[in-house]
């Protein structure tokens, strides 16, 4: 039978041992702690440098596929998908007010317009449109019934009104309806004649030119500018076509 001086130092020893059993387990759980972190963050650094690696091996074969295509269009003929359709045909057009000018100027009293087509157009090419521009005076009957026989011998007639101020000054566009549909008209066609001696149809005449479209000027000598005459292809004197000219 135990005495009561010893229950107690044998149940401080017991309870000593179960301390000194808990703080060794408690240790060992703190000391495995970093392990335990250091396995999932480990773990982590791989699968993100194995992610890597798996990117990098995917960017090396985008870029080998771009270089590949690279390559092939290089070499690949270039096939534009609506290439521009080929110019043909001949344009006439006729700077009406500038050529009436230009015959009372050298004493032709009329112009057979048919005939001045079958001379200018005489290779037998495809006429595309015969365009005569009139500046006329609405209150003119001769201008008037003139416009109407250019209808009736097939011309495109295009008239602008003349305009009157108070100071008698005379105003018209005519110039600037001719030059905007000669070169909506000229891009399409392998000839264009104009007939004119103004200096201002230069520079629209100038860019048909550098579009590949053919000149050809039909004036009168002495009233058709020079600058005019050694831009076209080809100067035609007005005066030596025959049966054109009516003195």
């Amino acid at each position: 039978m135990l005495s009561k001086t010893q229950f107690p130092k044998e149940g401080m020893a017991i309870g000593g041992a179960i301390a000194a059993g808990l703080s060794a387990l408690v240790f060992k759980q703190i000391a495995l702690l970093p392990i335990a972190i250091a396995v999932p963050l480990y773990l982590n650094q791989f699968n993100l440098k194995r992610s890597l690696k798996d990117v990098a091996s995917d960017i090396g074969s985008i870029n080998k596929t771009i270089t590949q295509l690279e390559f092939s269009s290089a070499s690949a003929p270039i096939s534009p998908a609506n290439p521009p359709s080929p110019k043909q045909g001949t344009a006439l057009f006729i700077d009406g007010n500038n050529v009436k000018f230009s015959t009372d100027k050298v004493g032709v009293k009329k112009i057979v317009y048919e005939e001045l087509v079958k001379s200018l157009v005489e290779d037998g090419s495809e006429i595309k449109g015969v365009y005569f521009f009139l500046a006329l005076d609405p209150k003119s009957k001769g201008q008037n019934k003139f416009a109407s026989y250019l209808k009736r011998i097939g011309f495109e007639v295009r008239e602008q009104h003349i305009r009157r101020y108070a100071d008698k000054i005379q105003d018209t566009d005519i110039d600037v309806l001719l030059t905007t549909e000669m070169l909506d008209v000229g891009k399409g066609c392998e000839r264009i004649i104009l007939a004119t001696g103004d200096k201002d149809f230069v520079s629209p005449i100038s860019y048909l030119k550098r579009d590949g479209t053919h000149i050809t000027i039909a004036g009168f000598e002495d009233t058709t500018s020079e600058a005019l005459k050694s831009i076209a292809d080809i100067f035609v004197n007005i005066l030596d076509l025959p049966g054109v000219c009516l003195s």
